[in-house]
């Protein structure tokens, strides 16, 4: 079990005038969303590309306690998705993850109280509209 805390100090980040916050990764070829920074729409869209580059993750806590945030859609450049990314966004009612986010980290959508699920088999999932399975957040039952 991981514990939550917000982790982003952004100070590597590249933070512009109503922007999503970002960091550069290791790679020197891929940003990481680190923070809402100072977009105001509450419908954040991720974009695929930033400063020409791919955006490729989403950081530890990078939306911790965003408690206005009521969408996230995730684009297909998104590989990998952050422990707590989205911890205690509890106005979320919607995420759309691609199907090429392959590694999610724990606490995904803990305290995301409004967000709808895909209810399938004994368990709750989100995902997309092609694969509304695509990530388990919780077994109904200890059965599954």
């Amino acid at each position: 079990m991981v514990a939550c805390n917000n982790y982003n100090n952004n100070n590597n980040s590249n933070k512009e005038n109503g922007e999503l916050e970002y960091r550069l990764n290791s790679d020197d070829v891929s940003y990481s969303v680190t923070g809402k920074g100072t977009i105001t729409t509450n419908d954040i869209v991720i974009p695929n590309i930033y400063q020409g580059k791919p955006v490729t993750n989403i950081d530890t806590s990078a939306f911790y306690e965003c408690d206005k945030i009521t969408s996230i859609t995730i684009p297909n450049s998104v590989t990998s998705i952050g422990d707590c990314a989205f911890y205690e966004c509890s106005s979320l009612t919607s995420i759309t993850i691609p199907n090429s986010v392959t590694s999610f980290g724990d606490n995904l959508v803990v305290g995301c109280y409004k967000l709808q699920y895909n209810d399938y088999n004994g368990g709750l999932y989100i995902g997309n509209k092609q694969n509304p399975y695509l990530a388990l957040v919780k077994a109904k039952s200890s059965t599954i």
